[in-house]
C-alpha cells in the first residue's frame, strides 16, 4: 500500500515542488490509513459484547419470564455501555481521517 502512495507521489512531481514534499505527504497519508485501520479494530469488541448481553437476556427470560422488567433494564444498561466504546473508537477514526 505504501508503494502505491510513493508511486502516486512520483507522478505528481512538478518542477515547482521538491520530491521530498511529495514523499512526506505520501508517507503521511499511508500512516493516516494505518492509524484509521488500527482504530477500527476497537469496534469489534462492542459487537461481541452486545451479542453476549442480549444472548444472556434471552436465556434469563426463557428461564424466568417474571423477571422481564429487571432483565430489560440491565440489558439496556449493558447495551449502552458496550455501544459507547464502539462509538468512541468510531469518533477517533473519524478524527484521524478528517482533522489531520
Amino acid at each position: 500500500m505504501l508503494r502505491v502512495f510513493i508511486l502516486y507521489a512520483e507522478n505528481v512531481h512538478t518542477p515547482d515542488t521538491d520530491i521530498s514534499d511529495a514523499y512526506c505527504s505520501a508517507v503521511f497519508a499511508a500512516a493516516k490509513c494505518a492509524g484509521t485501520g488500527a482504530a477500527t479494530v476497537g469496534m469489534s469488541g462492542p459487537g461481541a459484547g452486545i451479542g453476549t448481553v442480549f444472548g444472556s437476556v434471552i436465556l434469563g427470560y426463557a428461564r424466568n419470564p417474571s423477571l422481564k422488567p429487571q432483565l430489560f433494564s440491565s440489558a439496556t444498561l449493558g447495551f449502552v455501555l458496550s455501544e459507547a466504546m464502539g462509538l468512541f473508537c468510531l469518533m477517533v477514526t473519524l478524527l484521524i481521517l478528517f482533522t489531520m
